[in-house]
């Protein structure tokens, strides 16, 4: 029914205990209720099923009644003022809500982070409901990360530039996005200045590990590979630390493949900003096919530069394991 392994199975179970107590049938009718209902496509299912692998309120939904769903979702499509399609594509984000009450938990919290930012535009409403856990922080706690965040990042101005558009800061906290400044300062060179803007550029950084090895060699990889003065002056570029957020081993193949078509080509300079985008686009700035890519994808996530070049990450992605494992 979720198309979960048995482990994930099990775990859906912990969470949730009250599961065991159900008939699978009556669970079966819900979940096809559910779908139909709200007309969940099979991705937003699919969504919607591995959150309940690590989250009790969203495999609570199985053990809700209608009407207590229903209710529910009601009052959240009120309070975000949302159409019946924004509904189906917020689902697998919203569902994390529905043991909250909209009107005694939700707005609250809505409410105070409109005062402390300034009226929501669409954008916004969007990042904060797709980041469900700042809407289930203490109040007292929203108050006192804006308050660190307009220390840290020396205006109110920049703080508002920032939360509006990272809210999951207030969920990591001050500690974290003080941590990332010093970790700019400290390993990439910049002064704090230089640091604040890096993190206003790409508020997505504020609140991951920037101290952690894996950063720092993407850090270095990027700098070296667009020839840039420093790591600063790395991050000082418009849309260069999104580029960031991807693993080694994404950076590394297309990296490498970039490198042999330089090499095929007698093109030195062949270069893309395109470098993470999706592997259709990515082909297409540099004038491949997708399955050559594809081909030289898998190859190179078995060689030992891949190895070497990625072992601060983790492991690539299942399905290019195993897609890998197949071909060899």
């Amino acid at each position: 029914m979720l198309q979960l392994s048995r482990p994930k199975i099990l775990r859906v179970c912990l969470r949730q205990p009250s599961l065991l107590t159900h008939y699978s049938d009556t669970l079966r009718q819900r979940w096809v209720w559910v779908q139909a209902h709200y007309g969940l496509s099979k991705s937003a299912l699919a969504s919607l099923a591995k959150r309940m692998v690590s989250s009790r309120a969203v495999s609570n939904l199985l053990a809700s009644k209608q009407d207590t769903i229903m209710n529910r979702w009601s009052g959240m499509q009120r309070l975000f003022e949302l159409s019946d399609a924004e509904v189906s594509k917020l689902f697998p984000y919203l569902a994390e809500l529905l043991e909250a009450d909209p009107e005694q938990h939700i707005r609250p919290r809505w409410d105070l982070y409109q005062s402390l930012l300034g009226e929501f535009d669409p954008a916004d409403k969007r990042r904060f409901m797709t980041s469900p856990g700042s809407l289930q922080l203490p109040q007292h706690t929203i108050r006192n990360v804006f308050s660190g965040v307009e220390q840290l990042m020396g205006s109110t101005a920049a703080a508002h530039s920032l939360l509006r558009r990272s809210p999951k800061s207030f969920f990591s906290g001050i500690e974290r996005l003080a941590t990332n400044l010093r970790a700019l300062q400290q390993l990439c060179g910049c002064s704090l200045q230089q640091a604040q803007q890096a993190l206003l550029l790409t508020p997505q950084l504020a609140y991951r590990k920037l101290e952690a090895p894996k950063f720092q060699c993407r850090v270095a990889a990027l700098t070296e590979w667009y020839g840039h003065a420093s790591p600063a002056a790395m991050l000082l570029v418009p849309a260069r630390g999104s580029q960031l957020m991807s693993s080694m081993w994404k950076l590394g193949a297309r990296m490498a493949f970039i490198r042999r078509l330089r090499l095929e080509r007698a093109e030195p300079a062949l270069n893309t900003r395109a470098l993470t985008a999706t592997t259709e686009w990515f082909c297409h700035t540099v004038g491949a096919s997708e399955d050559e890519y594809d081909a030289f994808e898998q190859r190179w996530l078995v060689s030992p530069e891949a190895a070497e070049l990625c072992r601060r990450e983790g492991p690539p992605h299942v399905k290019v394991i195993g897609a890998a494992e197949a071909e060899t």
